[in-house]
């Protein structure tokens, strides 16, 4: 019995080695799941900042380049105007300087129709005055 005895103590030896091994084994676990779930929130924090980072560097450069296109866009629409401004410009003084030869020439032809009309009117006039002179030539003599 005394066999039975050392061997069950060996035995009970034996699980006691077995269980410290298995508490150990279970304590090493989880202590580098505990360092891998931290380095894997490490990870995620330094992921989520660069991300952020980036985020915001893409941010401001769209911004910067839209800026740049609005202002381009601003000088070209400028230069449309300012080029349409002086075409219109030129185009208003032709027309501008076309309409004062016409009213040059209507001035002109009713210049010339009063004169003619002048002279008709003074050559009728003195038509009158001879007419009325040789009547009255005629009723004296």
């Amino acid at each position: 019995m005394e066999i039975d005895r050392s061997l069950q103590n060996e035995f009970y030896a034996e699980q006691e080695r077995y269980g410290r091994y298995i508490r150990e084994q279970k304590k090493d676990h989880d202590l580098k799941a505990h360092e891998m779930e931290e380095d894997q929130k490490k990870d995620l924090d330094s992921l989520s900042k660069s991300t952020g980072k980036q985020f915001d560097e893409t941010e401001k450069a769209y911004k910067l380049e839209l800026s740049r296109q609005a202002q381009k866009y601003d000088a070209e629409l400028d230069q449309l105007r300012n080029s349409h401004e002086k075409e219109m410009k030129a185009e208003r003084a032709s027309h501008d300087a076309e309409f004062e030869k016409m009213r040059e020439r209507e001035r002109s032809r009713i210049e010339a129709y009063k004169k003619s009309q002048g002279d008709k009117l003074q050559e009728m006039h003195d038509k009158y005055q001879v007419a009325l002179e040789e009547m009255k030539k005629n009723q004296r003599g």
